[in-house]
């Protein structure tokens, strides 16, 4: 990976996150999700998956 490719990833990146910004729909979900406000909900959606995979494995 050269300068140019890790250049054009992270203006995706950027591109993309400012999109999810101006959408009302992937704000609101962001709100609720968001449980430490930092505006990020990777956390949540992982210990959301977590939780589920957890109660499957209990299941059998």
């Amino acid at each position: 990976m050269d300068t140019n490719n890790i250049q054009n990833l992270l203006n995706d990146t950027v591109e993309k996150q400012h999109q999810n910004e101006q959408n009302p729909t992937m704000n609101l979900i962001t709100k609720f999700l968001d449980k430490n406000n930092d505006g990020k909900v990777t956390e949540e959606i992982a210990s959301i998956g977590m939780k589920m995979l957890g109660n499957l494995l209990k299941r059998k």
